[in-house]
């Protein structure tokens, strides 16, 4: 990950003496403390005008930053942002600014790389472990009861090693809140920081605490000592209420994802051609978040109610276990209705009649028919990282 970092510097390692013989670990220790400082000069700020008085946020939702499939994350940043809260973003790797929608071009500005060269976070690691061991010990020991891993196996896990440089970047801003998204390792860097510090936190809840995908996950934890929950639906506050009945319900807030109608031209849509059929387009990650399995019974049971129309779904699987096992799934499903797969250009889709969902950007697919005759085909389509479906 530091590609970036290093790449950004080049220009003027050769002019730098200083910079020249710099190693990689020298480089990142360097931006490490960089940033520290930054963002404790960014605190200090807080204590004159303008932004006296004014609330600071740390958040964080993946390692990527920014990422297509994540702009309602940015949506709802941006707004706190514009309604006066002080917020830094914390991500690990930087994507390429054209991934990040022009109206989030404050969220871009706000962000701040955590460095986790392994050196940095052990250094960070050691730097905490000195300043309160008796708190780091009860956090370990915490931990290990609830994910069920040995002190061994966690201490040796990259993600838990990784929090303490996220936790010296939240000691040097002293945010009054952290919040972050989704069960992964950015719960888990907020939950450590919360523990260690005594600030208060708040994770936003959307599909994934069903997913037994991530060894850190601990969803009951996270909901027991969380200040606040945001559920994106009354369906998904039933979720978490049944994983962890003990928790207060209230503090379990539902507030579904904005969606800003002003970004979506109007537009007319019209009836396919005689003799054509109707298009449909979902373009979505193939895992067990999406649903992918159920869409594709949906539109079984079109045509077997003699609609004609033709499904194009576009996605890539995840690289782990539970996304392979997912695809895997899809596929069988697809063969047990009696379909077939090939590849193919995703061209073909790009005038859909229907956008059932966008979340990603498509590149090459595959495409999967339904064995029917011709006025029933179905075309399925997915993208090339299936490469089990284009056997």
């Amino acid at each position: 990950m530091l590609e970036e970092l290093v790449d950004r510097l080049k220009p003027g390692l050769a002019k730098t003496p200083l910079l020249r013989n710099l190693s990689e670990e020298d480089l990142a220790r360097r931006y490490h403390d960089f940033q520290l400082m930054r963002l404790r000069g960014e605190r200090n700020r807080g204590s004159v005008p303008p932004w006296r008085g004014r609330l600071r946020i740390v958040s964080t939702a993946c390692w990527g930053f920014p990422i297509y499939s994540q702009t309602f994350v940015y949506q709802e940043l941006v707004q706190l942002m514009r309604r006066g809260f002080d917020l830094r973003f914390l991500y690990s790797q930087l994507n390429p600014r054209n991934y990040l929608p022009d109206q989030f071009d404050s969220l871009w500005q706000a962000k701040r790389k955590l460095v986790t060269h392994p050196r940095i976070y052990e250094r960070d690691f050691s730097y905490f472990r000195g300043k309160m061991p008796e708190r780091v010990q009860a956090l370990i020991d915490r931990l290990c009861r609830t994910s069920g891993l040995s002190a061994a196996e966690l201490l040796g896990h990259y993600h838990f090693r990784q929090a303490f440089s996220f936790t010296r970047m939240v000691e040097a801003f002293r945010p009054d809140y952290l919040h972050s998204y989704f069960f992964y390792e950015g719960t888990l860097f907020t939950y450590i920081a919360s523990y260690l510090l005594d600030i208060p936190r708040g994770v936003s809840c959307y599909a994934d605490h069903l997913l037994d995908d991530y060894v850190l996950k601990m969803v009951p934890l996270h909901l027991e000592q969380c200040s606040l929950v945001i559920a994106t639906s009354n369906r998904i506050k039933r979720e978490l209420r049944a994983i962890a009945p003990y928790v207060d319900p209230a503090k379990i807030v539902v507030k579904p994802n904005a969606v800003n109608a002003g970004r979506f031209p109007v537009l007319s849509r019209t009836d396919p051609d005689a003799g054509q059929p109707y298009h449909l387009v979902c373009i979505s990650r193939i895992e067990p978040k999406k649903g992918v399995v159920y869409l594709v019974e949906a539109v079984r049971l079109l045509l077997d109610r003699g609609i004609r129309v033709v499904a194009h779904f576009l996605g890539g699987v995840d690289d782990n276990a539970a996304g392979r096992q997912y695809s895997a799934e899809v596929k069988g499903r697809i063969e047990r209705l009696g379909g077939r797969t090939k590849r193919r250009s995703a061209a073909f889709c790009r005038k859909p009649t229907f956008s059932l969902r966008r979340s990603s950007k498509p590149t090459r697919a595959t495409k999967t028919e339904f064995r029917q005759p011709c006025w029933r085909r179905c075309p399925l389509v997915f993208r090339r990282s299936l490469p089990m479906l284009a056997r």
